[in-house]
C-alpha cells in the first residue's frame, strides 16, 4: 500500500498524474478529499518512483497537419517538457499568401529567441 497527498485541480482527481505516472507503477489507486497534508510513515512515493524510472530513448519523424499543429503541442511536446537530452529539429515549407509577410514571420522568431530566419524564394 502506498499513501501521499497532493493537491489536484482536475475534474477527475489524479487524471494528468495517472494518465502519465500513476497507472505505470500502481492498480487499483482511489482517492479521497482530504484536510490537509498529513504526516507519512514510510518511503517517500517520490523517491520510490524515481528508483524504478527507466530512461527511454525515443525519437519520431513525421508530418502535422495543420489542424493538429496546437493539439501536437498539448499531447505531446507538453509530456516532454521535462525529458533529459531533448532536441528538436524543425523543418518547415510553404507558399506564403499575398496578405502574409516573411518579415512578420522573423520577427515572430526573434521575439521567441530563436535563432534562423525564413527565407523568401521563389
Amino acid at each position: 500500500m502506498a499513501e501521499w497527498y497532493e493537491k489536484c485541480f482536475c475534474p477527475t482527481p489524479l487524471y494528468h498524474e495517472r494518465q502519465t505516472q500513476y497507472d505505470r507503477y500502481f492498480t487499483d489507486v482511489t482517492t479521497t478529499e482530504s484536510e490537509g497534508y498529513g504526516e507519512i510513515k514510510g518511503e517517500s512515493l517520490w523517491d520510490y518512483m524515481a528508483s524504478k524510472a527507466e530512461a527511454v530513448s525515443i525519437s519520431w519523424t513525421g508530418q502535422i497537419a495543420r489542424d493538429l499543429w496546437n493539439l501536437f503541442a498539448l499531447k505531446v511536446l507538453s509530456r516532454l517538457a521535462q525529458a533529459e537530452q531533448l532536441n528538436i529539429t524543425v523543418s518547415m515549407s510553404g507558399k506564403l499568401g499575398p496578405d502574409q509577410d516573411v518579415n512578420a514571420l522573423n520577427d515572430s522568431l526573434k521575439q521567441l529567441g530563436i535563432e534562423g530566419e525564413f527565407k523568401a524564394g521563389d
